[in-house]
């Protein structure tokens, strides 16, 4: 009886500007492992391996067998690791191989902690290079589930025809669900553009980006996104729409997922928890890529076709430029203690406000990255621009009128933004109250001076409970006060010393800058 000998085994290795990839061997079963544990969490709502119960012996099992797929023509798989290190980033493979029709299917996955940095789309652009050119076909398709924008915003980046959806093409967490189906021929251009090897160089970031708070505002979303539309391409700018949500009663979402289906451009942050207008933007400039960004709030009242004149201002050296509205449509009671109100802020901050500026605003990226180093827990955009200090101007900008919906600012909720920026960029309060401690102190040893003299020299009685008694609650109702100043002003310390994350992302829709909870 002859003994075969075992067969030589498969090697291949294909480099790439970032990236370098290579078949599987037994000696990377622990690398491997350790890459799919880091990405369980990540992919499990795409790939079926991805559960709790994936196992060590599993993974194992898999590298074994990749030698065997390979020479069958079942799978070609390739590791991935960048230029400069040995990690495994993930994978990148072919399968569903038609030796007769020339056609296979586009695999891939990455670690998260590598992705969004070019990855994937370098890895996948080698290997479909390479199997056009040695395995000869003619034909690559990339299957996605609707719901996995990533790997469509992959397959266009790479220059793959997106030729329509299948319905309940796969199974998807148990579930079966439309795909989304992208095509490469051998005709077309299977490298990516130099871009998109490079995310974060200049030209792929849009010209601009348009920031939108949102709660609420499901009736007000699509014609808000038809204006921007419209005013921005005007302006023959690239741009992207990035609205912010967090807790909503009614379609918002929705409404969202389905504006970007039809716009690309539009794009969405869903937040976890409510934290307000403010924190929905500081969201929001975090997932911004634009080279300069417009803050605008989503129920019309900022009208989109103020944005040129806006932009111009900008491009004409300034780094922040301000709408300011001649008129609000407010009633005339809410201007009247608007008004006062913005003039108490402007006396005991050390900040100034404008009655009429609105937080409808373009800024500069460098005005922007400079926010983003402020880790406050309750931000104050408004008054963090004015701390940053970079030339700015202000234009004449439209009122327009709220369609639908109601607002969300409360008289409250009004009262609490102007008390958290009150005590953001001022110590005035304390000093008032160290003022009102000292002339009540010397009111009362007056007071009690006369009261004294009168006893001694005129005979007159000493006043009885009554007037003890109102002092004493005088003077404690004083001591409560400061005492409540300055405990509001040492939670405020307590809760930045936490260092909580300023917002949890529960949701993205469409293609974002890595937006982290902070």
């Amino acid at each position: 009886m002859t003994t075969q000998a075992p067969a030589e085994r498969v090697h291949l290795e294909l480099r790439g500007d970032g990236v370098v990839l290579r078949t599987v061997s037994p000696e990377d079963r622990e690398a491997v492992w350790e890459a799919e544990v880091a990405s369980l969490e990540e992919l499990k709502p795409w790939f079926w391996w991805c559960h709790p119960e994936h196992t060590r012996e599993r993974s194992a099992g898999w590298v074994a067998s990749r030698d065997d797929a390979w020479r069958k023509g079942q799978e070609y798989s390739l590791l991935v690791r960048a230029t400069d290190s040995e990690r495994v980033l993930g994978c990148v493979f072919l399968n569903a191989i038609d030796k007769i029709s020339l056609r296979g299917s586009l695999g891939y996955w990455i670690r998260p902690d590598a992705g969004r940095k070019g990855v994937a789309t370098e890895a996948s652009a080698l290997i479909v290079k390479w199997a056009f050119e040695a395995l000869g076909l003619e034909r690559i398709e990339i299957v996605a589930a609707v719901a996995n924008e990533r790997s469509q915003k992959l397959a266009e980046r790479l220059g793959a025809r997106r030729e329509g959806v299948a319905r309940k093409r796969l199974r998807v967490g148990g579930v079966s669900t439309d795909a989304v189906i992208y095509a490469l021929l051998k005709d077309d251009r299977p490298e990516p553009p130099a871009a998109a090897k490079r995310p974060g160089a200049a030209s792929d970031a849009p010209a601009l980006s348009v920031v939108v708070p949102v709660r609420n505002e499901e009736k007000n979303i699509p014609e808000l996104s038809r204006r921007v539309d419209a005013s921005v391409r005007g302006m023959g700018l690239a741009y992207e729409l990035v609205f912010v949500t967090d807790i909503n009663t009614d379609r918002t979402v929705d409404v969202l997922r389905e504006t970007h289906a039809k716009n690309p451009n539009v794009k969405a942050v869903k937040l976890a928890d409510g934290r307000g207008q403010h924190v929905a933007v500081v969201a929001g400039l975090d997932a911004s890529r634009g080279r300069a960004v417009v803050v605008m709030d989503g129920d019309l009242q900022d009208c989109p076709e103020d944005i040129p004149r806006l932009y111009e201002r900008l491009q004409a050296g300034f780094d922040v430029v301000y709408g300011v509205k001649e008129k609000k449509n407010d009633s005339a009671l809410r201007n009247f203690f608007s008004r006062r109100f913005v003039a108490v802020m402007n006396a005991l901050s050390d900040q100034r406000l404008d009655h009429n500026t609105s937080m409808f605003r373009v800024m500069s990226r460098r005005t922007v990255e400079q926010l983003k180093r402020f880790r406050e827990s309750e931000p104050s955009v408004t008054g963090l621009v004015t701390l940053i200090n970079f030339p700015t101007d202000r234009v004449l900008v439209t009122s327009g009128t709220r369609q639908a919906g109601e607002t969300n600012y409360s008289f409250m909720r009004q009262v609490n933004l102007a008390i958290s920026f009150l005590l953001s960029f001022s110590t005035k309060p304390l000093r008032m109250i160290s003022v009102l401690g000292l002339v009540v102190a010397g009111a009362s040893f007056v007071y009690l001076l006369i009261i004294l003299l009168q006893a001694l020299f005129i005979g007159v009685p000493v006043a009885g409970w009554a007037t003890l008694v109102s002092l004493v609650t005088f003077l404690s109702g004083v001591q409560m006060l400061a005492i409540g100043l300055i405990g509001v002003y040492v939670g405020r310390i307590f809760v930045e010393s936490k260092r909580r994350p300023l917002y949890i992302v529960e949701e993205r829709i469409g293609d974002l800058a890595e937006v982290a909870d902070r």
